[in-house]
């Protein structure tokens, strides 16, 4: 299989059609927002009876087994994630042994589908459903983890922490660091609704952080730009490969996509997503977010 970033439908289709079929793992990350206001409780029960996270009867598995692609697995996100320790905000990424309890999903090549289900149904690709008959179960396998997320994240400690000199990572954004905020450029330019507090956060953005929308390297038909045109917008915003990159946004979904795509150009860039972004500063350090005041 193929270890490019992202992967077109047609090419999955074929690699679906293929005898070596065996290898390939599909994962259906369908996923519906939940509150999950007891993080502690939250996280202890996940990695002590992570089975619970199996089960069927989730929001997100019954529309998965609506309508899926053939032979894909589905892969509940709230055993990969928990809240954070301020609610239900920042998801937390569990370490690395929340992910090989089950051992059965970890590979070296992992692609993301272009365009996502409905690139795949709107080239008119077979579907199946489980809603006529009982999900096949699957046998355990025999992968392990070996690396941490946290190599690909930062939190808001080692983001505020000033060095020898006396400046954080924010306080850098202009001269050692790229800061880029994911956020569709009405949002960041306080034009539209952030969802903050506005009786504890006066601005829309961090000052110093660079506004790089990720929906804008999403074509109309949903589908990733291409290499050439990713390059050119990256460029024109200011991207610096030699600097270390740190990625943002509401809650840290953006800014994932967003590092995603710069990773599929720049694989060997220095680049960290920041998982609880705007929403954990606005309960840790609102007055950060103070750039974009409207006069």
């Amino acid at each position: 299989m193929s270890s490019q970033r992202f992967i077109d439908a047609r090419d999955l289709n074929t690699l679906l059609n293929e005898k070596k079929k065996n290898n390939l793992r599909i994962l259906d990350c369908t996923y519906q927002v939940s509150s999950k206001s007891d993080a502690e409780k939250y996280a202890s029960n996940c990695l002590d009876n992570p089975t619970a996270f199996l089960k069927n009867d989730t929001p997100q598995f019954q529309t998965f087994a609506k309508s899926h692609i053939p032979t894909s697995r589905h892969f509940n996100l709230d055993f990969a994630m928990a809240p954070g320790d301020r609610g239900p905000i920042g998801g937390m990424l569990f370490a690395s042994r929340a992910f090989w309890i089950f051992k059965c999903y970890g590979h070296d090549n992992l692609s993301i589908l272009n365009g996502g289900f409905e690139a795949w149904t709107k080239g008119g690709y077979e579907i199946e459903s489980f809603t006529d008959s009982s999900p096949p179960t699957y046998p355990t396998g025999n992968w392990c983890a070996e690396y941490s997320l946290y190599d690909h994240t930062i939190n808001f400690y080692d983001l505020t922490t000033k060095d020898r000199q006396g400046k954080d990572v924010f306080e850098k954004s202009s001269t050692d660091v790229n800061i880029f905020d994911a956020r569709p450029s009405p949002q960041f330019n306080n034009e539209a609704d952030c969802g903050f507090d506005k009786s504890k956060v006066a601005g829309s953005h961090i000052s110093g952080t660079k506004n790089l929308p990720c929906n804008e390297f999403v074509d109309e038909n949903g589908l990733i730009l291409s290499e050439d045109k990713i390059k050119q917008k990256l460029d024109s915003n200011g991207f610096d490969i030699s600097k270390p990159t740190v990625t943002l946004c509401g809650h840290g979904n953006q800014a994932s996509m967003l590092a995603t795509i710069i990773d599929s150009i720049y694989p060997h860039a220095e680049l960290k997503v920041y998982n609880g972004s705007l929403k954990e500063i606005e309960l840790r350090a609102p007055e950060r977010i103070n750039g974009g005041i409207k006069k």
